[in-house]
């Protein structure tokens, strides 16, 4: 692994280039990767992505199928990225995979996502063999080293208004560039546009009437007093593991994808849905010596954190104490204006160790909002860990790259 290594901390610092399919489109035609695009589905959207996928995964799972998925980013390792039947990749496979790879293309040109993505390719249909590969899209859809996979089905999860400066700057910029990953003949299943998004929808089916289109409707969000949580679709009565009202709206985006594909919901669909997590998105996190309950939910765009908010309205705290990261270029006002009415709130700050604002760049006004300020979250939890009871509640949040120094 420490060449693979070695290449991406290196890809890891090169400067953004204009958006373009061609380096990697040249690379994937060189290779000849024989990809079934019967067996391939990629995944778009601005949040919930990675959760459909998993969803997904789960679903074609308990129906006894072999399924590939490759999400991103990691929260600890490099592996996670290459799931194989709900399991991360040996570090072996991903050398070979590797050593295939710069053995016939050249690296140069190729980013550190698009060598990912090649890898992946190579793991998917010529080191291994399964009934289905999910790729999630890293960044919008047109231009994302995943769109070089021809694929049958392809997925658009709900959009917003995240990364303006490489998709935006209107939410239909955001819609179109997504909308990127649609081909003919496909099967096209997606979550409801906002308003302002519906041209470029309009524009992407008049370009391709032929497609099986497939809005996701049939489906509502209900809750209990556990609080638990369920997605009522088509008439099924299902228990999610997942929490708030994004994982029954992720878990009827994948539903529907299950259905396009095939296959019917059954006894082992229910069983799935209620046992697949996702790390990070809203999960508990056992930390030594402390007495309330701790989740990690990696939400830093409005959407993500606004659908955190509704999560939380269905728990009780004596005192709530969020630990969040700031992403890089946001204020803190900007970033958590829509957590901050939540009463009984406790703040503190902490660092994520990409895409972050450095805790030590912040100015005396910058950190007045915040108890406590530490680069390591750890040292936060030890801190809290000594004085809070089990009516208090911890959330960490912000950013998905804190969570490397806990996992």
């Amino acid at each position: 692994m420490k060449s693979l290594q070695q290449t991406l901390d290196q890809k890891a610092h090169t400067q953004l280039r204009e958006p373009s399919l061609q380096r990697v489109k040249a690379a994937f035609d060189q290779l000849q990767i024989p990809v079934d695009p019967q067996k391939t589905i990629v995944v778009a959207g601005t949040n919930g992505k990675g959760s459909t996928c998993n969803f997904l995964r789960a679903l074609l799972q308990a129906k006894g199928k072999s399924v590939f998925m490759h999400t991103s980013p990691h929260l600890k390792r490099l592996n996670e990225r290459f799931n194989l039947n709900g399991r991360e990749a040996p570090d072996e496979l991903l050398e070979k995979a590797f050593d295939q790879l710069q053995i016939r293309v050249s690296l140069e040109p190729l980013s550190h996502f698009e060598i990912l993505t090649l890898m992946a390719g190579i793991i998917a249909f010529e080191l291994k063999t399964f009934d289905y590969v999910i790729l999630e899209v890293g960044l919008g859809g047109l231009y994302d080293a995943t769109n070089v996979f021809p694929h049958s089905t392809s997925v658009i999860t709900p959009l917003g208004m995240d990364h303006l400066a490489f998709l935006g700057p209107t939410i239909n910029d955001v819609a179109r560039n997504k909308l990127g990953i649609v081909r003919e003949n496909q099967n096209v299943i997606y979550q409801p546009f906002p308003a302002d998004a519906l041209p470029a929808l309009l524009e992407s089916k008049a370009q391709h009437p032929e497609n099986n289109w497939i809005e996701v409707l049939d489906w509502s969000y209900a809750t209990d007093q556990g609080p638990r949580f369920f997605v009522d679709y088509k008439g099924c009565h299902l228990e999610l593991s997942q929490p708030g009202h994004r994982a029954a709206q992720n878990a009827a985006t994948a539903l529907a994808t299950f259905e396009s594909l095939g296959f019917e919901i059954g006894p082992e669909s229910k069983k799935a849905l209620k046992e697949t997590l996702w790390v990070a998105r809203f999960t508990p996190y056992l930390f030594p010596g402390m007495k309330p309950k701790v989740f990690l939910s990696g939400d830093h765009n409005p959407q993500g954190l606004e659908s955190l908010k509704e999560i939380l309205q269905h728990f009780h705290w004596r005192q709530l104490h969020l630990i969040v990261a700031i992403g890089a270029g946001k204020s803190f006002e900007e970033q958590f204006s829509s957590l901050q009415p939540l009463p009984n709130t406790h703040w503190h700050l902490t660092q994520g160790s990409f895409k972050a604002t450095p805790v030590d760049s912040l100015s005396k006004d910058d950190l007045s909002p915040f108890t406590l300020v530490d680069q390591d979250p750890n040292k936060i939890l030890d801190q809290l860990a000594r004085h809070l009871s089990e009516e208090d509640m911890v959330v960490l949040t912000g950013s998905l790259y804190m969570f490397d120094k806990l996992l």
